[in-house]
């Protein structure tokens, strides 16, 4: 054996800040550590730091590059078509990466990518005739919509809660029945209902509650008059 071979044998594997992220993404945010992450790479918990300061560094480049190489839709010639898109690919992506919606509310701050994101959303939506701070509401408004809705059901799931049966409502809900305005006058034609939110299948409910939320924008929209521009606090006359 040669003294080349040796050296080779022994050299250690090069990594960056993409090969990291690439791993993280690949271990899953659940258990994600900043040792997990060197073990998958072949290299020293040590060699890491060389480009992650830490492990909120590390979710913030996995998230980063999920969110950079995520399949974001192109305005088309409806705004609702266009939002409804763009949060069916957030909804995916939490399903798809289980634990990147908690750590993407427990960040400090969001990444690079989702910001780029956010601002290219609502750049669309100015396009499609929104006020500019209009367009931020919305967008802020469904986004935290859909990682709320799903966190709901994700809650449940991590915690190994079945879905609430009618009974389990009562049980939870209507145990303390207090007086006064806050009295439960139907608790029996409510329980059905109510289990309906806390289900663990949270995806159908989301679906609801955006539809319901784009309903009141077309609402507000459609009594704006002719030669408006929209704003959700009312119409303001455009020129």
């Amino acid at each position: 054996m040669t003294n080349l071979q040796v050296r080779r044998r022994g050299r250690v594997p090069t990594i960056s800040r993409e090969s990291v992220a690439r791993a993280a993404i690949g271990l899953g945010f659940e258990d994600l550590t900043m040792s997990t992450v060197a073990a998958s790479l072949g290299v020293k918990h040590s060699s890491l730091y060389r480009h992650v300061g830490s492990r909120d560094d590390l979710v913030s480049m996995a998230i980063d590059l999920m969110a950079s190489e995520a399949k974001w839709p192109t305005p088309g010639a409806d705004w609702r078509e266009y939002l409804e898109k763009f949060t069916d690919v957030m909804w995916t992506m939490y399903e798809e990466f289980p634990g990147v919606a908690p750590e993407l509310q427990r960040l400090p701050a969001p990444p690079s990518s989702v910001v780029y994101i956010f601002a290219a959303s609502t750049e669309a939506l100015i396009d499609f005739g929104f006020d500019p701070e209009s367009a931020v509401l919305i967008v802020d408004t469904i986004s935290a919509l859909t990682i709320d809705s799903y966190m709901n059901a994700y809650r449940l799931r991590i915690s190994r809660m079945k879905p609430l049966k009618p009974e389990a409502v009562s049980q939870t809900r209507f145990a303390q029945n207090p007086p006064g305005p806050l009295n439960v006058k139907n608790p029996d034609g409510l329980e059905k209902l109510l289990s309906l939110a806390f289900d663990t299948d949270g995806k159908a409910w989301w679906l609801r509650k955006r539809a319901l939320l784009l309903d009141g924008i077309s609402a507000r929209l459609s009594s704006n008059p002719p030669g408006s521009e929209f704003v959700l606090g009312g119409p303001t006359e455009a020129g």
